[in-house]
């Protein structure tokens, strides 16, 4: 994968990507490194579909929604 040798901290990704879902892409993700935290983007209203720990922001959204979002995810790390 293009993530394979590099430390990732945080996954930003769509719930729905062409030929794989988000929380799919997000758990495979996982195995290599345990500690990655998610952040779904959607454009549905799906956070019900979101797993557990991970942050959902739906789409339209601002970019100072996005900040909020990517703050809070990684200020767990």
């Amino acid at each position: 994968t293009i993530a394979q040798g590099q430390p990732i901290d945080l996954l930003i990704t769509d719930m729905m990507l062409p030929g794989i879902h988000g929380p799919e892409l997000a758990r495979r993700m996982q195995q290599a490194a345990p500690r990655l935290k998610t952040l779904f983007i959607s454009g549905f209203t799906g956070e019900e579909k979101v797993p557990a720990g991970a942050r959902f922001l739906a789409k339209p959204f601002t970019l100072s929604a996005l900040i909020e979002k990517v703050r809070a995810a990684i200020e767990t790390l």
